[in-house]
């Protein structure tokens, strides 16, 4: 999270046009890809909350033509693409060094000019054939933003990388345990393969050869990426109930023991051998942007299920998260309830002492029993928006409504003979 800004978040009117024209566009780029579902919903989570993005897969999948297609039209936004191989240094990355400041000061500067540190969007292809010197030296460029090198100090504008390969990534985090602290950059990753239906290859085809797949019309603004994600990347946080993070804490330490033992029974097939700290706190952030997808400045409790896509890498480890939330949001409504039912008991109580507070004996005249019929009138209001559920809230209110009606009665006879009296007068 990022510290407040001085001018305001999106909100009203305005945020519910930028999220109308944001998902329209996501629509419109699902039309031109087959069952590349998945991968448009990492970028459309990425690029909000401006984390990364990692696919692979064999060749001819269309991972290239996806960003392609994505920031063609991407308007304002600088794009750094590149195919990464063993054999280079972050030259390639940064640019070459400066050989005026490197003769005449004697230090070595990236000359960045059209490279990574001047990018909103990358796209670094062949993610994985790099060498890893190459890969932990982007550590600090993918995840605080800023390229540092001796004297230079670069701030990166750098909104989302996205990085294909065709290497499974937890087979090369098995040979390369180093690797961890470039892969865990990445929040977002996933699989794509070859289609393997008749039906999806015959729209594919089709598409190919009508030219559907080509033509793309979306246009999406740098500005609106940059206006969402400070919803989600700015204080204060859209998740504003306190049950919420207690609850997110319990399934998180859950999920991490229970992941573990499926782990180790054999049962599931994972990319980390551990989820980070680092990871927990984003996933919370997927919440966020789920209900900003939904044109909602706030997160409901059922927004935790998109955590899922920050956490998990296999359908087991799916349904585990999936039956830890269930869990925990059957407790949450079950200290809801709770908590509510303290509260109309607590307004009930209040609601039955002031009318325990009143005497039509005490009465008078006909502006004490004016004043009386009032202050009934605002308790029968006050009653009428409390909705009690539970049996004691409810027996409270059929007591209170009781003592009303029996005031009621009270004060009508009252008033009967303070008007007997008069007349008698």
């Amino acid at each position: 999270m990022t510290k407040k800004s001085n001018t305001p978040r999106l909100s009203g009117t305005a945020f519910q046009e930028t999220v109308e024209r944001y998902n329209a566009f996501f629509t419109e780029l699902e039309k031109c890809f087959v069952h590349r579902e998945q991968l448009i919903k990492f970028l459309k989570y990425g690029l909000i909350q401006k984390q990364h993005v990692l696919v692979f897969g064999p060749p001819g999948t269309s991972k290239t033509a996806l960003f392609n297609k994505l920031t063609s039209r991407v308007n304002g936004s600088k794009i750094f693409k590149i195919e990464l191989n063993m054999f280079m240094d972050d030259t390639a990355l940064n640019g070459p060094y400066n050989p005026k400041v490197m003769r005449e000061e004697g230090r070595l500067e990236h000359n960045i000019a059209g490279m990574l540190p001047e990018a909103d969007i990358a796209r670094l292809g062949e993610f994985l054939d790099a060498n890893l010197p190459l890969l932990r030296s982007m550590l600090s460029e993918l995840n605080e933003r800023v390229l540092e090198r001796g004297s230079q100090v670069v701030d990166l504008p750098l909104v989302t990388a996205y990085c294909d390969t065709n290497v499974e990534p937890g087979q090369y985090l098995k040979r390369n345990e180093q690797a961890f602290a470039v892969l865990d950059r990445f929040l977002y990753m996933t699989y794509v393969d070859y289609l393997d239906s008749e039906s999806d290859i015959t729209t594919m085809i089709k598409g190919f050869q009508n030219g559907s797949m080509h033509a793309f019309s979306g246009e999406l603004r740098l500005q609106d990426i940059q206006d969402l994600s400070r919803l989600t990347l700015e204080f204060p946080s859209m998740i504003r109930d306190e049950a919420l993070f207690r609850a997110m804490g319990r399934i998180f330490h859950q999920y991490r023991v229970k992941r573990e033992q499926l782990i180790q029974s054999g049962k599931a097939t994972v990319i980390f051998p551990k989820i980070s700290d680092r990871r927990l706190c984003l996933a919370t952030q997927t919440a966020e942007v789920t209900a900003i997808l939904a044109a909602r400045e706030y997160v409901l409790p059922e927004d935790l299920y998109s955590m899922e896509l920050a956490l998990c890498s296999s359908v087991e480890e799916q349904a585990l998260l999936k039956s830890i939330i269930d869990e925990e949001l059957k407790k949450l409504e079950k200290e809801r309830e709770a908590e509510m039912n303290d509260a109309h008991c607590m307004a009930l109580r209040g609601l039955i002492s002031r009318i325990e507070s009143f005497s039509v004996d005490l009465i008078s005249d006909v502006n004490g029993l004016r004043e009386l019929s009032q202050a009934l009138g605002e308790i029968e209001s006050e009653l009428s928006k409390l909705k009690p559920e539970s049996d004691t809230a409810k027996g409270m209110e059929r007591n209170l409504k009781a003592r009303l009606a029996e005031m009621r009665t009270k004060a009508e006879e009252k008033a009967l003979k303070l008007a007997g009296l008069k007349k008698g007068g």
